[in-house]
């Protein structure tokens, strides 16, 4: 409890640094009340396949790829709820796939694991209306 109180206590600092302003209060209490809605959204299986499992001779990669309609907020809600990012690593991979047209947010996955997550994670981005677009790649 005390980690998730942590995690909110960030997420409000990080919110608070990004509108300075008073007049986007209102703007900032609804999305910590989105963000804190949706921190479990993802279920503890999908996050399970985020991780190495093991020594595996097919290795492959999860690969972002950008488009101009997915907001970054969102890129980031997944990189920190899916595969349990902090901040500041998040929004550089979110960048990184903004400016190169995109980047490897896993690596050393398993065949299975790395076409579930670009399945699951193109129909999460697609029933909120983004053509957000996941590769999983050998490597």
């Amino acid at each position: 409890m005390r980690l998730r109180q942590m995690n909110l206590r960030f997420i409000i600092n990080y919110f608070e640094r990004k509108y300075k302003e008073r007049a986007e209060r209102d703007k900032v209490i609804r999305l910590i009340s989105k963000w804190v809605k949706f921190q479990n959204e993802f279920p503890k299986d999908v996050k399970s396949l985020t991780k190495f499992s093991g020594v595996n001779e097919n290795i492959y990669e999860l690969i972002l790829h950008n488009d101009d309609t997915t907001p970054i907020d969102y890129v980031m809600f997944v990189l920190e709820g899916c595969f349990e990012m902090e901040v500041d690593s998040a929004s550089q991979k979110a960048l990184t796939a903004c400016n190169e047209g995109s980047c490897v947010i896993a690596n050393k996955l398993d065949k299975n694991s790395a076409e579930y997550l670009a399945i699951y994670l193109k129909g999460h981005a697609n029933s909120r209306g983004y053509p957000l677009i996941w590769e999983a790649k050998y490597t």
